[in-house]
């Protein structure tokens, strides 16, 4: 169901079963400002006629208030006069003769600023009549957590032999005094459930308090005749769980009130070291959380800050004078977990937690600043995917919010020295630990602002940026601190002098000046859109730092590596061959940045050189998992070179647009650029297509035998060429499944398994039994058993 609520009038459009109520809002009676309007609610059936119905108005979230609103029963004719209501409020309608049928038909506007916006709220139609329990799955909820922490984790198992959908419109909860509509959070499990099979999702008690839409119990209404249970408890009541028919369970809950009391004990602030801080300072906000109460508070920390720059379940807003947001220096952070657990805070016990502030919100201006730290505590749910990284504190939350003021000002150019020496002088790691207040250290990832330029390169010059006891981020460890900082400034200035280090004969300079140079270059994308999380931001950084006067220096050094894979400055020996592969590599990377169609017959001549050494190399063939390869950068600089600099990122896009840069191939195109073009382009096919196709799939490099394999396979939106059907070829797809090499292998079974055929199920028999590969193996255990089943392939 969708419903949309307009400034002076309301309309609104239901879809349910045939014979079920409709409910149609007519015109509003403009009385003022939109949310003081009262309007009129008509109901009817699916042939237009009136249908008599009870209205209940309940809010989104838990509020004392909801427990005494009103409630109205529509006259014979199907219409309701509504008067204005507050903000978040919204209608259920209980239609005669269908008592399952409780939709939600508007939520009101919102007033912010003085303004009013539409709001939207969706629900999917449930049907009229209970589901009978034998066509449903099984349903069992079990409670976990204390009072706080309280959650509600269902379980799903599917008896039958028949794959089931799992109905998640008309879960209820219902006390005494209430009937909660947990639809919002039950429509998040959208898996099917496989014969035999088992699922489960949770629901916090905090999450139904907030999001789910609370309404007072009536007499009227579809649940009048329920009765349950007084708890002995006074801070408990019981809720009769309702999974839209399915099943009926009685739990023992938290009464709202007491979790609302149990909440409103922790006391949270803020803490500084001091009252003025300087740009580039590694500024530390000190969350100081108190539990008022008398008794234990559980909450959840962690979990969110493997691979991230920092740890992403707090958000941390910085306003300056003007109520203007501070920019988010890393609007797009990876997460992959991280340690964490629930912790215990004792009664007047203080609890600290530690926040970087600069990595949060990139203050570049002196003045004073709002600072607003929260962290969800478990209460909110934030390990949630889709609430990580966001960085801003949610419009309706459980968890507190800590609020101070602080002065940051930027050093003159003067004094900027003395503050990186003050940085220079401190530890060089946290030592934090959680419930304990931290200790200044420095962070050389901050010193984004230009003036500590000067300071940097003289602290470079002088003893090449060091910094006893400096580890820094994972991904600049093999560098100097120095380097770490004078990468972390974002100016064009700084890329020139990163340019400069890159032959520094101190090799620690030279790697890391590599990689920050590497970050600052600008990768050649054709559509934004399709960029996605770190690499999002190396695009942004580019434009502000990437000077075009760089690019002759830049691609003299880029060919040097990837031809020589060192510099003269390096001068590597035969035994760091490994080494020198991953130089080969950069300097391809690097080259992608500014090749363009007119280099591409150099860059052409050199791949037969360079590849050759690589045929047998184990981590230029692997698949699963598939590590960074010279032979793939290099093929990619190929295409990124005959796409005149118009190439996407790195990846297969389906339905990608041919574009310009492909409308006219030349003639002699390399079968090394050719694989790529149309493993990725499948409106892409030569007038010779099959004689090249063959000469593809017998190429002495596996990656070109793996990319024109996966021409054989495009997206689902575009048919096959025909050749993938041709016998010849065909053969030569099988005779791929023998092959040395898992990312032949590999595509060679992707081709087989979209369009199998009899003869290809005995060569994939044999390399099912015979490969040591687990995940080739799974593969083409995955083709026989739907062969066997005669399924088509996926």
């Amino acid at each position: 169901m969708r419903i949309t609520i307009g400034w002076a009038a309301l309309t609104c459009a239901l879809t349910c079963l045939a014979n079920s109520p409709q409910f149609a809002l007519a015109q509003a009676q403009p009385n003022g400002a939109a949310l003081r309007e009262s309007f009129s609610l008509r109901i009817v059936d699916d042939r237009g006629q009136p249908v008599a119905a009870t209205v209940v108005a309940g809010t989104v979230g838990f509020e004392r208030r909801s427990l005494t609103l009103p409630h109205w029963t529509s006259a014979d004719e199907g219409t309701l006069q509504l008067p204005a209501l507050p903000a978040r409020q919204v209608l259920v309608a209980f239609a005669s003769g269908h008592p399952a049928t409780s939709q939600t038909v508007a939520e009101l506007l919102k007033q912010r600023d003085g303004e009013s916006s539409p709001a939207t709220w969706r629900l999917p139609a449930m049907e009229a009549r209970p589901i009978p329990a034998t066509s449903g799955p099984e349903i069992s909820v079990e409670l976990r957590g204390d009072d706080v922490l309280r959650e509600l984790s269902v379980r799903l198992h599917n008896p039958t032999d028949k794959t089931l959908k799992v109905p998640t419109a008309g879960w209820t909860l219902t006390s005494n005094r209430v009937r909660v509509l947990l639809t919002p959070l039950a429509s998040r499990y959208t898996s099917d459930l496989p014969p035999g099979s088992t699922g489960s999702f949770t629901m916090r008690w905090g999450e139904v308090m907030k999001q789910c839409i609370w309404l007072p119990r009536r007499s009227g209404d579809a649940t009048g005749a329920l009765v349950l249970p007084e708890p002995p408890e006074e801070d408990h009541e019981h809720f009769e769980f309702d999974a839209a028919g399915l099943k009926r369970q009685l739990l023992k809950l938290p009464s709202p009130e007491r979790v609302l009391e149990r909440l409103g004990e922790l006391e949270a602030s803020l803490v500084f070291d001091r009252a003025t801080h300087r740009v580039g300072d590694n500024i530390l906000v000190y969350l100081r959380l108190v539990n008022r109460g008398s008794q234990d508070m559980k909450i959840e920390l962690g979990g969110d800050y493997r691979g991230s720059p920092r740890s992403l379940r707090f958000c941390v807003e910085v306003r300056n004078a003007r109520g203007e947001l501070v920019a988010d220096p890393f609007p797009n952070p990876m997460c992959m977990g991280g340690l964490g657990g629930e912790q215990t805070l004792k009664p007047g016990e203080p609890y600290w937690l530690t926040i970087p502030l600069m990595r949060y919100r990139d203050i570049r201006e002196s003045g004073n600043y709002e600072v607003r730290v929260y962290h969800d505590l478990g209460w909110d749910h934030g390990l949630d995917y889709a609430n990580l990284g966001k960085n801003l504190i949610p419009e309706h939350h459980l968890a507190p919010v800590a609020t101070a003021t602080i002065q940051v000002d930027v050093p003159t150019a003067e004094t900027a020295a003395d503050v990186l020496r003050e940085l220079r002088e401190l530890p060089t790691s946290s030592d934090n630990s959680w419930g304990q207040r931290g200790k200044p250290y420095s962070d050389f990832t901050l010193l984004r602002h230009p003036v500590y330029l000067p300071a940097v390169m003289k602290w470079i010059e002088e003893d090449g940026g060091a910094a006893p006891g400096y580890l820094g981020h994972f991904a600049y460890r093999d560098s100097t601190a120095g380097v770490v900082a004078l990468g972390s400034i974002r100016s064009r200035e700084a890329t020139a002098a990163l340019t400069t280090l890159l032959r520094h004969d101190n090799p620690r300079i030279a790697r890391g000046a590599l990689g920050q140079v590497m970050q600052r270059c600008p990768q050649p994308v054709q559509d934004e859109r399709l960029v996605y999380g770190p690499y999002r931001e190396q695009i942004e950084l580019a434009r502000q730092t990437w000077d075009p006067a760089l690019k002759p220096a830049l691609m003299e050094y880029a060919l040097e590596l990837l031809t020589q894979g060192d510099t003269k400055e390096q001068s590597l020996q035969p035994a760091d061959e490994e080494q020198r592969r991953g130089y080969r590599i950069s300097g391809a990377d690097m080259l992608r940045a500014f090749v363009r169609r007119a280099d591409y017959p150099l860059l052409k001549g050199m791949g037969p050189e360079i590849l050759s050494a690589y045929l047998e190399h184990t981590g230029e063939q692997l698949q699963y998992p598939s590590p960074v390869s010279l032979t793939a950068a290099y093929l990619h600089t190929l295409y990124c070179a005959m796409a005149d600099g118009k190439s996407i990122v790195e990846g297969r896009q389906a339905g990608q647009p041919l574009g310009e840069a492909f409308a006219k191939l030349p003639p002699d195109l390399d079968d090394m650029t050719l694989s790529r073009i149309v493993r990725d382009h499948p409106d892409v096919r030569p007038a010779d297509w099959p004689r090249r196709l063959s000469r593809m799939l017998r190429s002495e490099i596996p990656r070109v035998q793996a990319q024109a394999l996966g021409s054989l396979t495009p997206p689902a939106n575009v048919p096959a060429h025909p050749a993938r059907g041709d016998e010849a070829i065909r053969k030569l797809v099988r005779d791929c499944l023998t092959h040395r090499s898992d990312i032949v292998r590999a595509a060679a079974l992707a081709v087989i398994h979209s369009a199998p055929m009899p003869a290809d199920i005995e060569p994939v028999r044999h390399l099912q039994q015979t490969t040591k590969n687990q995940f080739l193996r799974g593969e083409a255990e995955t083709l026989l058993k739907a062969n066997a089943e005669g399924q088509p392939g996926q």
